[in-house]
Parts: structure tokens; C-alpha cells; sequence
């Protein structure tokens, strides 16, 4: 990481990051760049973030319980059937822990979300 980029003129800032893709330039004192730090951080640590809708079996309420506990959880929604979706932002790492879980499933269309459970 590379701070203090406002005191760096543009055209040698661009030359910079051509020739350092893996790094991050940011600028504390006008916070250029925070986005571009954060996702670094994040393909690091968590090998990405997953930002989407999952589904969990209303018997389920353990999974939905360690999804909040782990603060991933941005919007929740219940079908006529009780099944509970949440939209969540997690990493990939902890998102491979729920994966193979009986009752959790990932939404890979928002729009399809309550579709398959209205029976």
C-alpha cells in the first residue's frame, strides 16, 4: 500500500500503477482509492467477498443465527412457505463453511428468490 498519493503528480501516479498492478494507491488526506484498498483487502484475507442473496430452510434457524452473528447480514425475506432468504456480504473463506451445509443454498437470480417456493 502507498499513501500519500495526492503529492504525487497524475502522470507519475499512472505510472506507477502500471508498473505495480499488486499495489493500492491512496491518499488519506482526500481518501482517493479506499474502495480500490478495501477490495485488495479483502481478495487477500477472504479470497473476495460473495454480495448475494442465500436461502435457508426454516428449520434452519442455526445457520441464519451464525450469519448474523458473523454481521454478514444486509436484508432478510420470508416466502409464504417459511423459507428465509438473506442477502448477505461475506467472505469467500466463510462462505465455503456454509456451502455444503444441508438447508443453506445460494440465489444465483434475485428475481427467481420466492419463485420455486410459493407451493
Amino acid at each position: 500500500m502507498n499513501n500519500k498519493c495526492d503529492l504525487v503528480c497524475c502522470k507519475k501516479l499512472d505510472s506507477l500503477k502500471k508498473r505495480n498492478h499488486s499495489q493500492v494507491f491512496i491518499s488519506a488526506e482526500n481518501q482517493n482509492e479506499y474502495e480500490e484498498l478495501r477490495t485488495s483487502i479483502n481478495e487477500v484475507l477472504f479470497k473476495g467477498v460473495f454480495q448475494g442473496w442465500v436461502s435457508i430452510e426454516n428449520s434452519k434457524g442455526n445457520i441464519r443465527s451464525l450469519l448474523f452473528d458473523l454481521g454478514c447480514v444486509k436484508e432478510e425475506a420470508v416466502s409464504p412457505n417459511g423459507t428465509m432468504f438473506a442477502n448477505i456480504t461475506i467472505g469467500n473463506d466463510e462462505l465455503d463453511k456454509f456451502i455444503n451445509l444441508k438447508g443453506f443454498e445460494v440465489c444465483d437470480d434475485k428475481d427467481i428468490l420466492f419463485e420455486n417456493t410459493n407451493t
